[in-house]
């Protein structure tokens, strides 16, 4: 695991460092394909769904 709290945690305290909301982050990663949208970024945090490798 990457982080002790699990990735989730890393992801929300990385986007809360930058002091950026789910929605300043997902427009900054639309560049990276769609798929990068606020309801995702939330999934990935809370741990029901998490990003692929890609």
């Amino acid at each position: 695991m990457v982080s002790p709290d699990g990735i989730g945690e890393l992801l929300r305290s990385i986007r809360k460092r930058a002091d950026r909301t789910r929605e300043q982050q997902a427009k900054l990663l639309t560049a990276a394909g769609p798929w990068c949208g606020v309801e995702n970024l939330k999934r990935w945090e809370s741990e029901r769904r998490l990003p692929s490798p890609a």
